[in-house]
């Protein structure tokens, strides 16, 4: 089992971060004008299964 780390490219940072605050920014629209906090969850999970689903295809693509 290799458990190698290897050290990110300044790009990779840029879009992990990038991406971490586009999430942040995106919970903060499912909170405005929600009535209860499992409605604000309810509202984003239907944007994590929808990000998480064209991820999965996009690799399953590459995979074939």
């Amino acid at each position: 089992m290799d458990i190698s780390i290897r050290k990110r490219t300044p790009e990779e940072i840029q879009a992990y971060t990038d991406g971490y605050n586009a999430s942040f920014e995106r919970f903060c629209e499912c909170l405005k004008g929600r009535k209860s906090v499992p409605d604000s969850i309810k509202k984003m999970r239907v944007f994590v299964d929808t990000v998480n689903g064209v991820a999965g295809r996009r690799k399953h693509n590459e995979d074939t």
